[in-house]
């Protein structure tokens, strides 16, 4: 497993790459980014996070999709509309990815994500 960004900075540059990458995969697939692209563009982000952190067990790189995607949807049902905060969506998953691994604490999650909403300018267009 690869080394963990050191400063939020370093993880808003892993995460913002990531993006930028997942983004380059769904216009990929359908030759544009829909707005149901753009809604499950998060899928994307264990993904990535596995990529980064170098996890070689398929058990763990699908543990990490799961967590994830159960994390995403008990959001979205808790609030319909958070569905369209792309960018937040593919963060979140990214950073639960690392979680349902112990990669990070839910405080450090929490302290990436309040850095991350302040100094990230969106990636993810809107329609």
């Amino acid at each position: 497993m690869t080394k963990l960004p050191r400063k939020n900075k370093h993880w808003m540059k892993e995460i913002s790459d990531a993006i930028s990458e997942s983004i380059k995969l769904a216009e990929a697939e359908s030759g544009v980014l829909s707005t149901g692209a753009k809604e499950n563009l998060f899928k994307y982000a264990a993904m990535f996070a596995a990529k980064n952190r170098a996890v070689q067990s398929r058990d763990d790189r699908v543990a990490m999709s799961r967590y994830a995607a159960q994390a995403r949807a008990r959001d979205f049902q808790l609030s319909p509309g958070d569905v369209d905060n792309y960018d937040i969506n593919f963060m979140l998953a990214y950073l639960d990815a690392h979680r349902s691994l112990d990669l990070i604490s839910e405080k450090k999650l929490d302290d990436i994500m309040a850095f991350m909403t302040v100094e990230c300018k969106p990636l993810i267009q809107e329609a």
